[in-house]
């Protein structure tokens, strides 16, 4: 029954993931309605479970930033020698490389500093989020946040950013909203995708970014969780964590591309009302 229970709660997660929702919220609330004790370590694993319906998906574009990334590294070990050695330049290069050469090694550089005040303060308050993750009232609460949040986004104009113009500031400013998702009924994807908005950046680049900025972040947040714990067995147990994570990675990949067209569609003030409405349920079920 409890393995079941886990596999409907992967399912929710697969499905909120993609939309400005917060999975972590709606898993933690269908937790608690159904007397199921979770924890942070079965949350990390149904997100990584989304994360990786998230690589499949994105395989192409995600092959293509680690081949970028092994070009920047590639060419920043040659400027190095050339600057320390001072070797001839060979093969017609110039004697420097140009280290930031086209528009996915700028995307690849932004993913990565937008990770700084992720980790920074995911380090901070993943004690703290983990202590209100069973919270009820605590989602509601996070909900209202999302609700406001996008409500705000809603009435951003001239988003034309791309790549190109995008600046390291705003993957800054990017990696600071994503850390406040760290609370339960805060939406990832919609801190992301509207502090890109926020930012100029034009929909379609708000919400690539916002999808690939989930790899380093489930990963980072899986390892953070390492490093201060020891691993015990979770509340919820091993199997059934297990079957959430591949309900989450299952029901996650057929979402995802259903996901990105209905985006389209729907405005950011729909979801917001869908938050209020949400946090307002989650309230009173705390009350009653």
């Amino acid at each position: 029954m409890l393995i079941l229970k886990a596999i409907l709660m992967g399912a929710v997660q697969g499905v909120c993931e993609f939309f400005p929702v917060s999975s972590a919220g709606h898993v933690s609330l269908l937790g608690n309605i159904m007397g199921v004790q979770t924890d942070l370590f079965f949350m990390i694993m149904l997100h990584l479970g989304t994360l990786a319906a998230v690589v499949l998906y994105f395989r192409n574009e995600i092959i293509r930033c680690l081949k970028e990334l092994a070009g920047i590294l590639t060419d920043l070990y040659y400027n190095f020698k050339q600057l320390f050695v001072r070797t001839e330049a060979v093969s017609g290069d110039a004697y420097y490389r140009k280290i930031i050469s086209n528009n996915y090694r700028k995307l690849v550089l932004m993913l990565l500093v937008c990770m700084g005040p992720a980790i920074l303060a995911g380090a901070v308050l993943m004690p703290l989020a983990e202590l209100l993750s069973s919270s009820v009232l605590s989602c509601g609460m996070g909900f209202f946040i999302t609700a406001l949040i996008l409500l705000v986004a809603s009435y951003a104009h001239k988003n034309r950013k791309g790549p190109k113009e995008a600046k390291y500031t705003d993957a800054l400013m990017i990696g600071a909203f994503q850390a406040v998702a760290s609370f339960p009924g805060i939406s990832r994807f919609a801190m992301t995708y509207c502090a890109g908005l926020f930012r100029g950046f034009s929909k379609k680049f708000a919400k690539l970014f916002s999808f690939l900025i989930l790899i380093p972040s489930v990963v980072g947040a899986f390892f953070l969780e390492g490093a201060r714990s020891s691993w015990g067995a979770p509340a919820i147990g091993v199997l059934p964590s297990v079957f959430g994570m591949l309900a989450a990675m299952a029901v996650g990949y057929y979402v995802i591309s259903f996901a990105m067209k209905l985006f389209e569609k729907v405005k950011l003030k729909t979801f917001s009302v869908y938050c209020f409405c949400i946090g307002a349920v989650s309230v009173i079920f705390y009350l009653i």
